[in-house]
């Protein structure tokens, strides 16, 4: 019986000015540069499909086995469906707050810092339930939050020791990440978590030194800049394999600067090592005390800025596992729309959103003593599921694997559909990017057809 080829719904297709080609699949997470001379030929094949003896033109070969072309007769959404379900479902994550409190005062901070270290009761809890519960899923993956998280050390080191042998015993994989400010991230510090299977962060640094001194500042005063960058420079100079992602929060103030000063400053201390990376957030009013004076972007500026500032980042030499997360299936999928993720609190508290703690509707239950989660289902489906959700911008949208309409489910809960977590814009400069390989070698993984 012959096979008959389609292009897939999930293919997306850039032009460049010089007529090349750029392909991206979002169900295979696929990037593929097609030269110019090619371009009208693959044009046809994906409008109008291919034959099963087409199949022996490498072109076709590449185009099917990359997703780009696909089985006529595929039910593609339906089975998106059911590949996206199981893998949303099948890792246990927490993340997990060992102390609430910071030694931070960052002027766009929203939290309140009303609770401290972590009591031993919820200690035994997260222990129990972890231990419980991590056998019936294929790993556990941890973050550390706060306030401050180092602040509570000592719990992490409780904590990650008890995780790792829970899943040693019941034979799942481990992972454990940390958000921390990076002031007290010493070199001491870092043995220690690296010990405890902690091998990758997230540190703020918000642009040249005076600007990021007013922005995040010790609690009692005094800026914070050299101490982080010492702190990065003895990580660097370190032979482990580890992963931070430099994460730069920036507002209307900030975006003259970036850029200079992440080529006189930052990338020729951290670029071309692959255990660096930079990522770029625009500052937000999130119910903070300072958000009346906060110079925000606009939101669209925000987004096409974003994709400025990571193709400097990539040409200047840094590594591009962020970029490359954008355009892969769940790649922009937030962990409070996973129905086995949960937030646990210093007190037990038990939450899907790391963003909206003050919402009475992110509180979606309580962790005992004993290991049980005790749970309000009605709210934790607030945030798990679309249903009843206007979905109508979703439903034909190729990107639809990288995101599945849950890029931030406090904005849909919200606004009662989802928003698009990308620019048309920014979409074509990150696969541009990919494709050509711009600050790194991607062609190894990306091939040009």
């Amino acid at each position: 019986m012959t096979t008959e080829w389609k292009s897939s719904v999930f293919t997306t297709i850039f032009t460049c000015d010089s007529g090349d080609l750029l392909l991206h699949n979002g169900f295979m997470g696929a990037v593929a540069r097609v030269p110019a001379h090619q371009a009208e030929h693959i044009r046809e094949l994906l409008k109008h499909g291919a034959k099963e003896f087409d199949s022996h033109d490498p072109v076709v070969s590449e185009l099917c086995e990359q997703g780009f072309l696909v089985p006529s007769d595929l039910k593609e959404r339906q089975v998106l469906e059911q590949v996206l379900d199981k893998e949303r479902s099948d890792r246990l994550g927490l993340m997990i707050l060992p102390h609430e409190n910071c030694n931070f005062r960052c002027v766009y901070c929203y939290e309140k810092f009303k609770r401290g270290k972590m009591g031993q009761d919820v200690v035994k809890g997260l222990k129990a339930f972890v231990d419980q519960n991590v056998g019936k899923y294929c790993g556990l993956g941890i973050s550390w939050f706060g306030g401050e998280p180092l602040l509570g050390y000592d719990v992490i080191c409780d904590l990650s020791a008890s995780f790792i042998d829970s899943c040693d015993r019941y034979g799942g994989t481990y992972w454990s990440g940390m958000s921390t400010n990076g002031y007290l991230l010493t070199p001491e510090m870092v043995d220690s978590l690296f010990e405890h299977g902690v091998k990758s962060f997230q540190i703020c640094v918000d642009g040249p030194e005076a600007m990021h001194n007013r922005k995040r500042k010790l609690a009692g005063g005094g800026g914070t800049y050299k101490r982080i960058v010492e702190n990065l420079l003895r990580m660097r100079d370190r032979e482990e394999d580890f992963f931070v992602s430099i994460r730069v929060n920036f507002d209307n103030e900030s975006v003259p600067v970036i850029e200079k000063w992440l080529i006189d400053e930052i990338a020729p201390r951290f670029a071309h090592d692959p255990r660096f990376g930079l990522h770029f957030e625009p500052i937000t009013k999130r119910g903070g005390p300072n958000d009346s004076t906060l110079d925000v972007c606009d939101l669209q500026l925000a987004f096409s800025l974003r994709a400025r500032f990571f193709e400097e980042a990539l040409t200047l030499g840094f590594s591009d596992l962020t970029v490359k997360k954008f355009l892969i299936p769940h790649g922009l999928v937030c962990y409070a729309a996973r129905e086995p993720s949960f937030i646990v609190g210093s007190d037990g508290a038990v939450y899907k959103c790391s963003l909206a703690f003050n919402d009475s509707r992110n509180r979606v239950g309580a962790l005992t003593s004993d290991g049980q989660l005790l749970l309000d289902d009605a709210k934790v489906s607030m945030w798990t599921s679309l249903e009843g959700r206007d979905t109508s911008d979703c439903d034909s949208c190729s990107f639809y694997p990288c995101c599945q309409g849950r890029k931030c489910p406090y904005v849909t809960i919200t606004q009662n559909k989802p928003a698009c977590p990308i620019t048309q814009g920014m979409y074509a400069t990150l696969v541009r990017l990919v494709a050509f390989g711009q600050g790194s070698d991607f062609r190894q993984e990306y091939r040009s057809i």
